[in-house]
Protein backbone atom coordinates (compact mmCIF):
# COMPACT_ATOMS: atom_id res chain seq x y z
CA UNK A 1 0.00 0.00 0.00
CA UNK A 2 2.82 1.90 0.76
CA UNK A 3 3.94 4.30 3.13
CA UNK A 4 1.76 5.57 5.65
CA UNK A 5 1.93 9.63 5.80
CA UNK A 6 -1.24 10.56 8.37
CA UNK A 7 -3.01 8.36 10.62
CA UNK A 8 -5.44 10.62 12.51
CA UNK A 9 -8.48 9.87 14.79
CA UNK A 10 -11.55 11.29 15.71
CA UNK A 11 -15.01 10.40 17.24
CA UNK A 12 -18.15 11.54 15.76
CA UNK A 13 -20.83 13.39 17.19
CA UNK A 14 -22.83 9.62 17.99
CA UNK A 15 -20.02 8.15 19.84
CA UNK A 16 -18.52 5.92 16.67
CA UNK A 17 -14.64 6.24 16.51
CA UNK A 18 -13.09 6.21 12.65
CA UNK A 19 -9.58 6.73 11.49
CA UNK A 20 -8.57 8.74 8.34
CA UNK A 21 -5.04 7.87 6.93
CA UNK A 22 -3.21 8.73 4.06
CA UNK A 23 -0.69 6.58 1.96
CA UNK A 24 2.14 7.72 -0.64
CA UNK A 25 3.72 5.09 -2.63
CA UNK A 26 7.02 7.27 -3.38
CA UNK A 27 7.07 9.28 -0.20
CA UNK A 28 10.41 10.05 1.33
CA UNK A 29 10.57 12.29 4.54
CA UNK A 30 13.54 14.52 4.10
CA UNK A 31 14.09 15.49 0.15
CA UNK A 32 16.75 16.15 -1.49
CA UNK A 33 17.53 20.41 -0.25
CA UNK A 34 20.33 22.98 -0.72
CA UNK A 35 23.08 23.62 1.80
CA UNK A 36 23.22 27.03 3.03
CA UNK A 37 26.53 27.07 5.32
CA UNK A 38 28.44 24.87 7.69
CA UNK A 39 31.09 24.78 10.02
CA UNK A 40 32.75 22.13 11.28
CA UNK A 41 30.63 18.77 11.17
CA UNK A 42 27.24 20.67 10.83
CA UNK A 43 25.89 21.68 7.56
CA UNK A 44 22.91 23.96 7.38
CA UNK A 45 19.76 24.26 5.57
CA UNK A 46 16.73 26.50 5.51
CA UNK A 47 13.78 25.97 7.61
CA UNK A 48 13.27 23.87 10.03
CA UNK A 49 12.85 19.87 9.20
CA UNK A 50 13.57 18.38 12.94
CA UNK A 51 10.76 16.22 12.57
CA UNK A 52 11.71 14.55 9.45
CA UNK A 53 15.20 13.83 10.46
CA UNK A 54 16.30 11.26 13.37
CA UNK A 55 20.17 10.37 14.86
CA UNK A 56 21.76 7.85 12.61
CA UNK A 57 19.99 8.44 9.90
CA UNK A 58 21.90 8.18 6.26
CA UNK A 59 21.88 11.42 4.27
CA UNK A 60 23.63 11.72 1.17
CA UNK A 61 25.75 14.64 0.45
CA UNK A 62 26.15 16.01 -3.21
CA UNK A 63 28.76 18.46 -4.98
CA UNK A 64 26.12 19.90 -7.77
CA UNK A 65 28.44 17.50 -10.89
CA UNK A 66 26.63 14.13 -10.69
CA UNK A 67 25.66 12.81 -13.54
CA UNK A 68 25.18 8.62 -12.48
CA UNK A 69 21.17 8.22 -11.43
CA UNK A 70 21.47 5.09 -9.09
CA UNK A 71 17.74 4.18 -9.47
CA UNK A 72 17.69 4.67 -13.35
CA UNK A 73 21.13 2.82 -13.61
CA UNK A 74 20.00 0.28 -11.76
CA UNK A 75 16.61 -0.32 -13.83
CA UNK A 76 18.26 0.07 -16.78
CA UNK A 77 21.02 -2.42 -15.77
CA UNK A 78 18.06 -5.22 -14.15
CA UNK A 79 15.85 -4.96 -17.68
CA UNK A 80 19.40 -5.93 -19.05
CA UNK A 81 19.35 -8.89 -16.51
CA UNK A 82 15.80 -9.82 -17.00
CA UNK A 83 16.06 -9.81 -20.73
CA UNK A 84 18.69 -12.50 -20.59
CA UNK A 85 16.72 -14.70 -18.11
CA UNK A 86 19.00 -13.39 -15.16
CA UNK A 87 18.17 -12.68 -11.71
CA UNK A 88 19.12 -9.87 -9.58
CA UNK A 89 18.36 -10.59 -6.12
CA UNK A 90 18.54 -7.59 -4.18
CA UNK A 91 17.26 -4.58 -5.15
CA UNK A 92 17.67 -2.03 -2.78
CA UNK A 93 21.70 -3.45 -2.05
CA UNK A 94 22.40 -3.08 -5.91
CA UNK A 95 21.01 0.67 -5.43
CA UNK A 96 22.82 1.48 -2.32
CA UNK A 97 25.93 0.08 -3.85
CA UNK A 98 25.63 2.32 -6.90
CA UNK A 99 24.67 5.29 -5.18
CA UNK A 100 27.91 4.81 -2.83
CA UNK A 101 30.02 5.40 -6.42
CA UNK A 102 28.09 8.29 -7.26
CA UNK A 103 27.21 9.93 -3.88
CA UNK A 104 28.84 10.68 -0.40
CA UNK A 105 27.08 9.19 2.33
CA UNK A 106 27.06 10.12 5.78
CA UNK A 107 25.19 8.97 9.12
CA UNK A 108 23.51 12.30 11.24
CA UNK A 109 24.83 12.21 15.09
CA UNK A 110 22.85 15.35 16.05
CA UNK A 111 20.13 17.76 14.68
CA UNK A 112 18.98 21.07 16.12
CA UNK A 113 16.74 23.78 14.58
CA UNK A 114 16.30 27.20 15.55
CA UNK A 115 12.96 27.80 13.28
CA UNK A 116 14.65 29.36 10.07
CA UNK A 117 17.34 26.79 9.67
CA UNK A 118 17.76 23.52 10.56
CA UNK A 119 21.65 22.49 11.71
CA UNK A 120 22.47 19.11 10.74
CA UNK A 121 25.87 17.38 12.39
CA UNK A 122 26.94 14.63 10.38
CA UNK A 123 29.80 12.06 10.64
CA UNK A 124 32.06 13.59 7.88
CA UNK A 125 33.53 17.36 8.01
CA UNK A 126 31.98 20.20 6.14
CA UNK A 127 32.99 21.15 2.74
CA UNK A 128 31.91 23.85 0.45
CA UNK A 129 31.91 21.61 -2.10
CA UNK A 130 29.17 19.83 -0.69
CA UNK A 131 25.54 21.83 -2.39
CA UNK A 132 22.67 19.47 -1.45
CA UNK A 133 22.04 16.90 1.06
CA UNK A 134 18.97 14.65 1.20
CA UNK A 135 17.97 11.58 2.13
CA UNK A 136 19.63 7.74 1.48
CA UNK A 137 18.00 6.49 -2.08
CA UNK A 138 18.04 3.02 -0.13
CA UNK A 139 14.42 2.25 1.29
CA UNK A 140 15.72 0.74 4.51
CA UNK A 141 17.59 3.76 4.53
CA UNK A 142 15.12 6.33 4.83
CA UNK A 143 13.28 7.78 7.79
CA UNK A 144 9.69 8.62 6.71
CA UNK A 145 7.88 9.95 9.66
CA UNK A 146 3.97 9.61 10.22
CA UNK A 147 2.11 12.32 11.43
CA UNK A 148 -1.34 12.00 13.48
CA UNK A 149 -2.43 15.88 12.99
CA UNK A 150 -5.84 16.66 14.56
CA UNK A 151 -8.59 16.38 12.05
CA UNK A 152 -11.38 19.70 12.35
CA UNK A 153 -13.95 17.88 9.49
CA UNK A 154 -14.48 14.76 7.96
CA UNK A 155 -17.24 14.95 5.25
CA UNK A 156 -18.46 12.59 2.82
CA UNK A 157 -20.90 13.17 0.37
CA UNK A 158 -22.80 10.24 -1.82
CA UNK A 159 -23.95 10.72 -5.28
CA UNK A 160 -27.07 9.01 -7.18
CA UNK A 161 -30.70 9.28 -6.49
CA UNK A 162 -32.74 6.59 -4.42
CA UNK A 163 -31.50 3.87 -2.16
CA UNK A 164 -31.31 0.47 -4.45
CA UNK A 165 -29.46 -2.04 -2.67
CA UNK A 166 -28.69 -4.39 -5.82
CA UNK A 167 -27.87 -1.12 -7.55
CA UNK A 168 -24.03 0.09 -8.54
CA UNK A 169 -21.69 1.54 -6.15
CA UNK A 170 -22.57 4.75 -5.55
CA UNK A 171 -19.37 7.61 -6.78
CA UNK A 172 -18.83 9.66 -3.62
CA UNK A 173 -16.04 12.24 -2.08
CA UNK A 174 -14.62 12.90 0.79
CA UNK A 175 -13.57 16.11 2.15
CA UNK A 176 -11.32 16.39 5.10
CA UNK A 177 -9.94 19.59 6.96
CA UNK A 178 -6.44 18.96 9.13
CA UNK A 179 -5.70 22.06 11.95
CA UNK A 180 -2.04 23.50 10.57
CA UNK A 181 -0.48 23.86 13.94
CA UNK A 182 2.66 22.21 13.36
CA UNK A 183 5.90 23.28 11.82
CA UNK A 184 6.34 19.88 9.98
CA UNK A 185 2.54 20.69 7.97
CA UNK A 186 4.50 22.90 5.85
CA UNK A 187 7.46 21.39 5.11
CA UNK A 188 5.33 18.32 3.98
CA UNK A 189 3.18 20.11 1.46
CA UNK A 190 6.17 22.27 0.31
CA UNK A 191 7.84 18.74 -0.94
CA UNK A 192 4.61 16.96 -2.03
CA UNK A 193 3.83 19.50 -4.69
CA UNK A 194 6.69 18.68 -6.54
CA UNK A 195 6.79 15.01 -6.31
CA UNK A 196 6.03 12.83 -8.91
CA UNK A 197 3.66 10.53 -6.44
CA UNK A 198 0.53 9.67 -8.18
CA UNK A 199 -0.56 7.06 -6.34
CA UNK A 200 -1.61 8.88 -2.91
CA UNK A 201 -4.20 6.95 -1.17
CA UNK A 202 -6.53 8.16 1.56
CA UNK A 203 -8.80 5.32 3.37
CA UNK A 204 -11.06 5.93 6.51
CA UNK A 205 -11.84 3.45 8.92
CA UNK A 206 -14.94 2.77 11.21
CA UNK A 207 -14.21 0.69 14.31
CA UNK A 208 -16.08 -2.12 14.95
CA UNK A 209 -15.65 -4.20 17.78
CA UNK A 210 -12.51 -3.25 18.60
CA UNK A 211 -11.53 -3.84 14.55
CA UNK A 212 -11.04 -1.25 11.85
CA UNK A 213 -13.20 -1.69 8.95
CA UNK A 214 -13.46 0.20 6.13
CA UNK A 215 -15.84 2.46 5.66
Amino acid sequence: MGNTIFSSQLVSSDGVRYKAELYGEDYVGFPKVAIVGGAGNTYYVSKDWTDFLQVGQVLYLYTGGETLDPVNTFNTYKARVVADSGVVENDECAIAAIGSLAYTTATITAIFSSGPTTLITLDIAYSGSYTSIGSSLAPSEQYAPTFAPDIMALNTEWGGEGDEILGAIKDSSSTITYANNDVWFDRFFEQYKITQDNKLKFLIYKEDGGLWDLD
